[in-house]
């Protein structure tokens, strides 16, 4: 009699269970950076940083005279594109500026750290237009003021230096009189030459939403005759 079929024993397969452990010690974390951090973190901590003159920041067209916070802008403005982006937000939106354009200086051409770029991230802006203002053959500094009031550009003609008020110390009271009647008669005079150009500046200011080339260039346009570059 034939012995019975008999079936071959399968060994049992053994699930392949991976070791999570040794995987992720050999895939060490990457370390924290600054740049790494996210960006409410960071300006946080560019908060801390004395990025707000305490006075107006003087632009010129050859940086001569430098701010300490100007300094510090400029130098993490050359750490990388990252940290430059984040100044820059910081630093021209909380500073208030002024520029002295002197005569033969072209507004809208711009050296150094400035651009037209820069400028136009910049929300307070004073300019002096030397020899803007011609009266009775003397020619006189025009302030102009460029600023942003709750979203909208609004640019005017300062106060200060309209006109000659007089030597300040008056004889009599005939005699300040006099220099007051004439000062008046100065500032009139320029607020009607500047008045067309203020709207068109400002016209431009609120369709582009910053200072541009442009806008300096209508403001330059008052200083007519044209100022020779060899003039002090």
């Amino acid at each position: 009699m034939a012995p019975p079929l008999t079936t071959a024993v399968q060994p049992k397969l053994q699930p392949i269970v991976k070791n999570t452990a040794s995987s992720s010690k050999s895939k060490p974390k990457p370390k924290t950076t600054f740049l790494s951090l996210p960006q409410g973190l960071r300006d946080h901590v560019y908060s801390y940083l004395p990025f707000q003159a305490k006075q107006r920041i003087c632009i010129v067209h050859s940086i001569g005279r430098h701010d300490e916070v100007l300094e510090l802008a400029m130098r993490l403005s050359q750490t990388c594109r990252t940290v430059s982006k984040d100044m820059q937000q910081e630093f021209w939106a909380c500073n208030k500026f002024y520029w002295y354009v002197k005569p033969g200086a072209e507004p809208g051409k711009f050296r150094g750290p400035w651009t037209a770029a820069t400028v136009a991230r910049i929300r307070d802006l004073e300019m002096a237009l030397v020899g803007c203002f011609w009266v009775s053959g003397r020619r006189y500094v025009g302030w102009i003021h460029l600023v942003e009031e709750d979203g909208v550009w609004v640019a005017r003609l300062l106060s200060r230096n309209r006109g000659q008020g007089g030597p300040g110390v008056y004889a009599s009271d005939e005699e300040k009189a006099k220099w007051d009647k004439r000062a008046n008669a100065i500032r009139d005079k320029m607020e009607a030459k500047a008045k067309p150009y203020l709207a068109q500046a400002e016209l431009e200011l609120n369709k582009r939403g910053c200072i541009t080339v442009k806008v300096l260039q209508i403001l330059d346009d008052m200083r007519i005759p044209p100022i020779q570059s060899s003039w002090r």
